[in-house]
């Protein structure tokens, strides 16, 4: 008597692979507070950095949409090198999603909410 074959697990699709890759981009924005307070607390610890020690824990934290290319930018690249491309879609939609809200945010901080017109 044979023994029956199981079908193999089902793969993640591809729509469900590029929501974990906005997830991944997500997690990867809240990875950066503690290293930039970490940053910060360094930068605190030196004493050639007199005036400049908060500097460096809150202006990456201001300018996330810029700052994360430090973080996004390899994880995008080992990404399309394990040839990734769903999870890389994601990870590009959450890093754009992310970059347009702090732009919104800070026009609206510099431009004090006023509409044009």
């Amino acid at each position: 008597m044979e023994t029956p074959q199981w079908p193999p697990p089902p793969q993640p699709t591809g729509d469900n692979r590029v929501i974990l890759g906005v997830v991944l981009a997500i997690g990867l924005h809240v990875l950066q507070v503690p290293l930039a307070i970490v940053v910060g607390l360094i930068g605190c610890g030196l004493e050639s950095m007199d005036g400049y020690c908060a500097f460096f824990a809150f202006v990456p934290l201001l300018f996330i949409g810029v700052s994360q290319i430090a973080y996004q930018g390899p994880t995008a690249f080992l990404l399309w090198k394990r040839n990734s491309r769903s999870l890389l879609q994601g990870l590009i939609i959450g890093a754009a999603a992310t970059f347009l809200l702090n732009a919104a945010c800070w026009g609206l901080l510099v431009g004090g909410g006023t509409l044009l017109g």
